[in-house]
């Protein structure tokens, strides 16, 4: 099971850091005929670089747990990686819930409160933002089941005299 869960934050890790290097928001006016949106990719907003790190260290972790090889530390990077894992969901979750709320982006439109909605200005979240997303619940999945295999082998394992 161990390996399962290293395999789950394996994968969501590598959603997490590709998702942030995707397009997070799309935003522009659709009544002028012209290719005037702005793609923004998800390292453009301070969230998206945390899930970058966040992403790239729970790939560092899974490393560390595997040339360690120790029952202490394969529980304490487990628990990191629920950490990390957690953040990047809610991080990512939260742009998607809120993406047409935030300041950054409706001034990245440069038209003025007043004019919006006669030229239809829109902000449509982009797939990075939910791959991201994904992989921070993947991570967290296999985190859990890393835990509790370490947890399960070290509850099982004989007692050695000392």
């Amino acid at each position: 099971m161990a390996a399962a869960g290293a395999a789950l934050v394996v994968v969501g890790a590598t959603l997490a850091a590709v998702g942030a290097l995707m397009t997070w928001a799309t935003v522009g006016v659709r009544v002028v005929e012209s290719n005037t949106d702005t793609v923004i990719p998800g390292i453009d907003f301070t969230d998206g670089l945390v899930v970058l790190v966040a992403g790239v260290g729970g790939l560092a972790l899974v490393m560390a747990t595997r040339v360690s090889r120790s029952e202490g530390s394969a529980r304490t990077a487990a628990n990191l990686q629920i950490v990390l894992g957690v953040v990047i969901t809610l991080l990512a979750g939260a742009f998607v819930s809120r993406a047409g709320e935030r300041q950054d982006l409706q001034d990245t439109l440069a038209i003025p409160p007043e004019l919006r909605v006669d030229l239809q200005a829109f902000i449509d979240v982009g797939p990075g933002a939910f791959i991201a997303l994904a992989g921070g619940v993947l991570i967290v999945a296999g985190a859990v089941a890393a835990r509790a295999s370490s947890t399960r082998a070290a509850a099982t394992a004989p007692a050695t005299a000392t």
